[in-house]
């Protein structure tokens, strides 16, 4: 018996499936991708084929893959498909996502240093996880941790169909039970694609911040005692010193779970970190600071005005460059030993 009432609803091994297919779609020989249209007839392949690739920033890959199911379609129709193609296999499996969004990550970066990155935008009515995983098995419990070292960007798709992005040097704690989806920021910063679920919410805690969710996109970063969060799609309740609701485009900024800042995003549909930039437009030095240490073996430490603020575009592909990019500010002086960094706030 099938647990999903939404026959069109992908539990998370159709994401995993989904995302295989867009890690491998450019290098399908024709067999793979007759392999391919036939998987994506399955309409709840289809969504998460459409999903996957959205969430990427890759609309292209959508419509390559609309062309090829139409011409399957057409080629059937005229009793011209093969009946027994071959060809050597992929053998190199895209295990949750990671090696796809780091590679397409670098690609981006690497044209040039400080070029702004054209990110695509849905249209008003698409939104993350539109439709999808509208209904979960009651079994499905989950208890993992989950981390990524300095300088490494990992993502995994969840028991429950969401989809987690963690940047570097960051620890996650996953507790779904059959009644709620927990997690547990423990440190770093990671970017949630939440599974709608209304009868299983999903809750993030970061310290002394619970964010509560149904089924949203958003980010959410630690920084010592602060923690900033983004909303990228849906709505998002926010439960510390006073309780907030934030929807598309809101952001707030909390110190020790008090509120000090509210923000927005600007309508991007990812974070910059999501594509391989840091930007500041007036961001504390130690925020940014804080940020670089998840990406830099080597560490920094600071001396100077804790609050002096910071404009500019940093690549965090390039951390080593994004430090001497921060030190060019004439304020600002950079000296490196053999096991750490030390950045001056001269007077």
């Amino acid at each position: 018996m099938n647990a999903y009432t939404n026959q069109s609803s992908p539990n998370a091994s159709v994401l995993e499936e989904a995302a295989d297919w867009v890690d491998r779609f450019d290098s399908l020989c024709e067999a793979e991708h007759r392999a391919f249209t036939e998987w994506l007839e399955i309409e709840q392949n289809k969504r998460a084929f459409e999903r996957v690739s959205r969430i990427m920033g890759q609309p292209e890959i959508v419509a390559k893959g609309q062309a090829l199911l139409a011409e399957h379609r057409a080629a059937s129709r005229l009793a011209q498909t093969p009946t027994s193609l071959q060809c050597k296999a992929n053998v190199s499996r895209f295990p949750h996502l990671s090696t796809w969004l780091y590679a397409s990550a670098a690609s981006l970066l690497v044209a040039a240093i400080f070029i702004t990155t054209n990110v695509w935008q849905p249209s008003e009515s698409s939104s993350p996880g539109d439709g999808l995983v509208n209904q979960v098995p009651v079994n499905q419990w989950q208890q993992e941790d989950v981390t990524t070292q300095i300088g490494e960007l990992r993502s995994t798709v969840l028991n429950d169909g969401s989809i987690v992005y963690l940047g570097a040097d960051t620890a996650l704690v996953v507790s779904h039970t059959a009644d709620k989806r927990a997690v547990r920021l423990q440190q770093g910063q990671a970017y949630f694609d939440v599974a709608h679920a209304p009868h299983r919410p999903f809750e993030v805690e970061a310290g002394d911040v619970v964010i509560t969710v149904v089924g949203t996109a958003f980010d959410v970063e630690r920084l010592g005692s602060k923690t900033d969060i983004q909303v990228y799609d849906g709505t998002v309740n926010v439960a510390a010193d006073k309780r907030l609701t934030l929807y598309k485009g809101d952001g707030v900024v909390l110190d020790n779970g008090r509120v000090i800042q509210e923000t927005h995003v600007n309508n991007r549909q990812l974070p910059t970190w999501r594509t391989g930039w840091l930007e500041a437009e007036g961001k504390p030095i130690k925020d940014i600071v804080a940020t670089l240490n998840r990406y830099l073996k080597k560490p920094i430490s600071y001396t100077g005005d804790e609050h002096y603020a910071v404009s500019g575009r940093f690549p965090l592909n390039n951390p080593k460059r994004a430090l001497k990019l921060l030190a060019s500010i004439d304020e600002l002086q950079l000296q490196e030993r053999q096991t750490s960094y030390t950045l001056t706030l001269t007077d």
